[in-house]
């Protein structure tokens, strides 16, 4: 039997929970960013020979992002702005990652990873948009609590500045694809959510990265934002006019500020 790249593993893996999400709804409804996390992990673990997993590296990080508080003309923005007692929205996420050195001073990644969008600005939402069912109804709905679970197909370039490849620019670009989303409503403590595997976007994020031994630490800053407009939070009752350009549009590239730090752990020996 011939060997196995480590980055063909994470694919499978990848393309395993993919297939659980599309082909078996009920079953991936208690599913959570540990179970999902655990798989990820087991099936480098699994593997006994440490040349397949040669300059692997698992990473494991957390994000804080401005919010998004676009509201346009929806009634009272302003109060809802001025009333909201949260200011960042934060992401947790882990990703495993390969590394194929270009040269001394320049190494190429690329892995496969999970991540936990969370966001409690209480901006209203769109219901419907989450369970498929149009209402009419004269209840406002509110976001109590809302999460976006994603895969993620990130992919790095590292330019190392001193000999010892200790420390280094880098230039991370990364996919995701979203999995589940899921709403509580802060009003009447509802909750709703939605299967769905589909493109989310991309994004760019340049960073510094320090190594030491086995361990790695990085920190990024968004610079590019690119993601499919989201229906829940962006509906037309945030217009007082019909058919708004904003809403034909099918990717938004706003781009509010996100700061991520990351901690790695090579599993070579």
């Amino acid at each position: 039997m011939g060997r196995v790249d480590s980055c063909t593993i994470c694919v499978n893996t990848s393309l395993f929970v993919i297939s659980l999400t599309n082909t078996n709804h009920n079953k991936m409804k208690n599913f959570n960013f540990l179970i999902v996390a655990g798989c990820l992990f087991l099936a480098t673990n699994a593997v006994q020979s440490q040349e397949i997993i040669k300059n692997t590296v698992a990473h494991i990080g957390i994000s804080f992002l401005e919010q998004d508080r676009r509201l346009f003309e929806y009634p009272n923005s302003d109060d809802i702005i001025e009333n909201e007692n949260t200011e960042l929205d934060w992401e947790a996420n882990i990703f495993m990652q390969r590394e194929w050195l270009l040269s001394k001073r320049l190494g190429f990644n690329a892995g496969v990873g999970y991540s936990q969008y969370h966001s409690y600005f209480s901006r209203p939402y769109d219901k419907a948009a989450l369970t498929g069912a149009r209402i009419i109804t004269l209840e406002g709905t509110y976001v109590g609590h809302y999460r976006i679970d994603r895969l993620s197909t990130p992919i790095s370039i590292n330019c190392y500045l001193t000999k010892k490849r200790t420390l280094f620019v880098n230039l991370l670009a990364s996919s995701y694809f979203n999995l589940k989303k899921k709403m509580k409503d802060k009003v009447f403590d509802r909750k709703y959510k939605r299967w769905n595997f589909q493109f989310n976007g991309i994004e760019i994020n340049p960073g510094l990265g320090f190594k030491l031994k086995k361990l790695t630490f990085q920190c990024n800053y968004r610079w590019f934002n690119l993601v499919r407009l989201d229906r829940v939070i962006f509906d037309s009752s945030l217009f007082n006019y019909p058919n708004p350009p904003f809403l034909q549009k099918k990717y938004d590239d706003y781009n509010p500020t996100k700061i991520s730090f990351t901690v790695g752990y090579s599993l070579s020996e």
